[in-house]
């Protein structure tokens, strides 16, 4: 019989997340390349940090749900406070029954529905001049 040890899970967990970071990286750099460049390599892992632990939070586990959170963290802000209907958003993440998938699922939906593609920006006083 194999048994396996709580310590040998945890280096698989690591190594896994190591992997998953390495991943979602590239993908911020490949389909964000402006964020990217204006978070540099540490805030993006930082953001990717942030994402892991705001999934775990939110029961999302899967990568595909991961991966959708970050791109709503990066487009929306880290606490989605670009987000139209924010509130709303907030309280599916919250929800304690619904599937981590499913809420990333739903908001990414009805948010890239309202904003139609476009980027939402902090409003600055001054603007250009």
């Amino acid at each position: 019989m194999l048994f396996i040890r709580k310590e040998q899970i945890e280096v698989f967990n690591r190594a896994a997340t190591v992997q998953f970071m390495s991943r979602a990286a590239a993908r911020i750099e490949q389909r964000y390349p402006e964020d990217h460049a204006a978070l540099g390599s540490g805030g993006t892992l930082d953001l990717i940090r942030y994402t892991l632990q705001s999934g775990t939070a939110h029961g999302i586990r899967s990568e595909s749900g991961l991966n959708g959170l970050l791109e709503l963290y990066i487009e929306f802000g880290r606490d989605l406070e670009l987000a139209p209907y924010r509130h709303w958003a907030l309280r599916i993440l919250a929800h304690p029954r619904l599937p981590g998938t499913l809420k990333v699922s739903q908001i990414r939906g009805r948010l890239f529905g309202l904003t139609q593609g476009r980027r939402v920006v902090r409003h600055t006083e001054g603007g250009p001049a």
